[in-house]
């Protein structure tokens, strides 16, 4: 089996297991081992939650240009 497990093998198990990984596991590590450090930080909103903002805040502003502001204008 090893003679076959190439490195890109290696480099999609690697990135497999980063994008399984949730700050909520990294935050229970570091707990034990250095709590000063540790916060409640659950990761980056996305784009569409990012974007959902922007358009609201604009709306709230008005004036010429962000009245009729679309979501896909700001993505």
């Amino acid at each position: 089996m090893w003679r076959k497990f190439s490195i890109a093998d290696c480099i999609s198990f690697i990135q497999q297991c980063h994008d399984d990984l949730t700050a909520l596991c990294v935050n229970s590590c570091w707990r034990a081992l250095w709590p000063e450090v540790v916060n409640d930080f659950a990761g980056f909103p996305t784009v569409d939650e990012d974007a959902q903002h922007i358009d609201q805040v604009a709306r709230q502003l008005g004036g010429e240009g962000f009245h009729d502001l679309q979501e896909e204008e700001v993505q």
